[in-house]
This record gives C-alpha cells, structure tokens and sequence, in this order.
C-alpha cells in the first residue's frame, strides 16, 4: 500500500515515508542506502535487478509478490503481458539471430542481455563503463571490456572482420558520441 520511490523527483517528504515501509526493494544502484534504511526501520529488504523484457518483468515481480507475502502475480498481469508480447511480435522477424554490441554499465547489460535473448538476438561484444566485475549472466558475450578507452573499443569492433561486426549497437550517450560504431544502425539506451 505504501510506495516510496528513489530517486523520483519528488519532495523529501514522499521519500521519507520510505521510514514507514514494511518491505524495501532495492534496485542495483541503492544497495547500501537500502540495507541502512532496512536496518534502521525494520523494514524487510528484496535486492532486485532491473526489470527488463517480458521474463525479465515476470521475474521480477514475481519476487515482488513472494517477498511482500502476496500468493502470486495477479491475473490481469498474464493480459498485460499478452499485449506487451503482441506489441514486440512485429520486431521479431527483424531483430532474430543479429548481433548486437552493448555499451553502458553492468546492471542494464544483465537486463538487457536477458530482453535480447527472448528476441533471440546475441550480444557479441560489451564494453562495460565500471570495474571489472562481470555480472552473472546465462551466457557471456564473445568479448567483454571493462572501461575501455573510445580508441580500444573501436580497435576491438574492426579486430572482428565483417562477418562477426554487430548488426545493431544498443549504446550509451558517451559511445554515441564518441562515434564508437560507425555505419552500424544504433539506439541509445
């Protein structure tokens, strides 16, 4: 009954009533300000990833459900999913068997890699803009850096040849900028 969302936009008094909440969901970027405020109000804590695609959202609302004590998702959720999954269709027959390169941070490649493997897409190549420290994953691209420099990234997409080069980049603002992927059909995530 009580939601409190950070960060949202809104006043400090909305995000306070985080102090009067039974369970907390942590998403990855508030791990420690999660377990402070759990600790410190008693709260029950669920540490999610990012919801992403229809396993992705499914999964984790799932847990959403089990940890606040509800029996399970509710039935108009099974419509709503049916529609979403109607809405993506089209795309399919475009988006099956491409390669895709990912730029951006670890939690939104574990979402997405997730999302990309229900279109049957594979992402070949991420280059990851924190530490070294893979996230768990059912499979790892063919190559995967961590903080790479524009010029070695772009090193390692011409090492591929044409045959293995991405057919579409889901990239950050920062290699979208850089130009990281020339002549290759892109979207900013």
């Amino acid at each position: 009954e009580l939601v409190s969302v950070w960060p949202s936009g809104g006043t400090f008094a909305e995000l306070s009533r985080a102090a009067e909440a039974e369970l907390l969901i942590s998403l990855p970027y508030g791990r420690k300000a999660a377990r402070t405020l759990a600790k410190k109000y008693g709260s029950k804590l669920l540490e999610t990833g990012l919801p992403l695609g229809l396993s992705g959202t499914r999964a984790w609302l799932s847990a959403v459900c089990r940890a606040a004590g509800l029996p399970g998702l509710p039935d108009s959720y099974l419509t709503e999913e049916r529609r979403a999954a109607e809405a993506v269709a089209p795309a399919f027959s475009v988006l099956a068997h491409k390669r895709v390169l990912f730029c951006g941070d670890p939690y939104m490649y574990a979402a997405f890699a997730g999302f990309a493997a229900e279109l049957c897409m594979r992402p070949s190549l991420a280059f990851l803009n924190a530490a070294p420290r893979a996230p768990e994953l059912p499979e790892k691209p063919q190559l995967m850096l961590f903080r790479p420099m524009l010029s070695e990234a772009r090193r390692a997409l011409l090492e591929l040849g044409d045959r293995a080069r991405p057919d579409l980049a889901v990239l950050n603002s920062f290699a979208i900028s850089g130009n990281l992927a020339p002549g290759t059909p892109f979207l900013e995530f």
